[in-house]
């Protein structure tokens, strides 16, 4: 009935904004929150005085007899509640500058949620020392109001965003920062077809960018887990649990390598497990730690920076890695820092996860890196009952939510934020806009 009813809304939708955007009216914009200089009266604003609009990526895939279709856009809106004749629309041009046919549109009155899941897909990028880019992708949403546009704004990479916020962010501690990050990071692949989708598949994979991807598109925090494989060429592999995946611990330090050297951004790489091989080859850690002093040494930050040092203080000395490594064994070396104490809430419904993170930022919160871990955790029971919803089905569940939740509720507290398919939340933005408030406030 959902689906009947947002295909009808869209469609007349469609036709009274393609009838509206055709008058020979310019609209006139508004400057948008995103992109305009940040304003000390923000501070005490929840919406910054307008309707905002924004782009997500679900993470679901609609199986068909030919194939399947994934990667649907979809727009998102937020502030005072619509007003009847409101629409918000998705361009493949800039609405601020041009005058044109949307490729979709609806009426935000119409629907019960605050999102609209169009018929278009945002292709794959591949990024690489070459392109990276923080222009928009192709795509862009606009929120109209009698005709007029009063916000917009695209979907894009930020292989940048800290640097470009350098001067502000400079005398800030990793503490102080909101850091966008994802979970099991290392854990990713593309949808792999109807043919080879299967239970494992759908509960294994927790990201379908790249590291490389993950890091261009703004995520500043890897959580990996390692496995260890004596009888293979490549003895590290990424797992998921106890489940090996289809990547090598080299692909994911090659691509973290890579960013780091064309980049002036600083990383977080959490070694947070080490589920399969380690217990009974002690010698595999240390055979690990070398492997991470060979190819990041230079980058490292060491231990005796202390938890106070600055953004500022790793710019200055191009120290802009910090390797955290969760084992209760002591390396010799000074470049190992503590795991990142992750918050977890273990949760299967969207509403208990709420209500953990309620109780959780009610209370004092840990004076060390830490991370809140916004996903919904399957258990075999769930799995047994729905196996063919998946991790893309569960983080479609949350991810709208936990936008709104670290935007609104606790931007001010929070430090890591750790998603699943996280081209489905809108974390990096609200991330850097946090960070912002944060100092101006």
């Amino acid at each position: 009935m959902e689906n009947i009813t947002s295909a009808f809304s869209a469609i007349l939708s469609s036709l009274l904004l393609m009838a509206s955007l055709q008058c020979t009216i310019r609209c006139s914009f508004a400057e948008d929150a995103w992109t305009r200089p940040f304003r000390f009266s923000d501070c005490n604003s929840r919406f910054d005085g307008q309707m905002k609009t924004f782009l997500t990526v679900s993470s679901l895939v609609s199986p068909l007899p030919s194939g399947y279709k994934e990667r649907f856009l979809e727009l998102n809106w937020y502030g005072d509640l619509p007003q009847y004749d409101d629409q918000v629309a998705l361009f493949d041009y800039d609405p601020a500058t041009e005058v044109g046919r949307p490729l979709e549109a609806v009426r935000p009155s119409w629907l019960l949620s605050n999102f609209y899941r169009t018929n278009f897909q945002l292709p794959y990028f591949n990024f690489t020392e070459d392109n990276l880019t923080s222009e928009c992708l192709g795509f862009w949403a606009g929120y109209f109001r009698a005709r007029r546009l009063i916000s917009s704004s695209c979907i894009k990479a930020e292989p940048f965003w800290m640097q470009a916020n350098n001067k502000m962010l400079k005398g800030l501690r990793f503490r102080d920062l909101m850091i966008p990050g994802t979970h099991d990071s290392g854990s990713y692949r593309r949808y792999p077809g109807n043919k080879k989708d299967n239970i494992i598949t759908r509960y294994k994979y927790d990201q379908e960018e790249s590291v490389f991807n993950q890091l261009a598109y703004g995520i500043r925090y890897l959580d990996v887990r390692v496995g260890y494989y004596p009888r293979t060429k490549q003895k590290f592999w990424i797992n998921h649990d106890f489940f090996r995946t289809r990547n090598s611990l080299s692909m994911v330090l090659d691509d973290v390598k890579r960013f780091l050297d064309i980049t002036s951004e600083i990383i977080i790489l959490d070694f947070h497990r080490f589920p399969f091989g380690f217990r009974h080859e002690p010698e595999a850690h240390q055979h690990l730690i070398e492997i991470l002093l060979y190819n990041f040494k230079p980058y490292l930050i060491p231990r005796y920076y202390g938890r106070d040092v600055t953004l500022g203080f790793l710019w200055r000395t191009n120290k802009r890695l910090l390797i955290a490594y969760n084992h209760k064994m002591k390396p010799r070396n000074n470049y190992l820092w503590p795991g990142i104490q992750q918050m977890w809430g273990d949760r299967q419904s969207v509403s208990d996860l709420k209500s953990y993170f309620d109780n959780l930022f009610s209370q004092s919160l840990p004076k060390r890196l830490w991370s809140s871990m916004a996903k919904l955790t399957p258990t075999i029971f769930t799995i047994l009952i729905n196996p063919t919803k998946g991790l893309r089905g569960l983080a479609d569940d949350v991810n709208r939510n936990v936008t709104r939740w670290f935007r609104d509720l606790w931007w001010k507290r929070s430090n890591i934020i750790a998603t699943d398919y996280f081209l489905g939340n809108d974390i990096i933005n609200v991330a850097i806009r946090s960070n912002r408030k944060r100092v101006l406030c």
